[in-house]
């Protein structure tokens, strides 16, 4: 898990140099939405993990998937979601970050 978080800070300040335009306070607090809403799937798919009586939806991680699997998938999610939000020019930035929240909240507040 620390590897994860460790790489997961270095790619964010490595990419953090070439970002395609500034960021507005919107687009700030729709990242720290976004990455809230996927950190918190994430450790709730990781309870799901250690309970074999619920199942995952995600067909990639399949009913009854292993941490180390959510800590990849998550991980990987988490970091492309951020970084195609960093590259993406203001104009579609919002939008992304905005359809994001928009699939997370409702698997969120179904698991909890």
């Amino acid at each position: 898990m620390k590897t994860i978080i460790l790489t997961i800070v270095f790619l964010l300040y490595a990419t953090s140099i070439m970002a395609a335009d500034t960021w507005s306070h919107k687009e700030k607090a729709l990242a720290a939405t976004m990455s809230t809403l996927l950190v918190v799937d994430w450790g709730q798919t990781i309870n799901i993990a250690r309970d074999p009586s619920y199942h995952e939806i995600n067909p990639i991680l399949g009913p009854h998937p292993s941490e180390q699997s959510v800590n990849i998938y998550m991980g990987t999610a988490l970091v492309s979601a951020l970084a195609i939000s960093h590259f993406l020019p203001s104009k579609y930035r919002g939008l992304f970050m905005g359809a994001i929240i928009g699939l997370e909240l409702p698997y969120v507040y179904n698991n909890y």
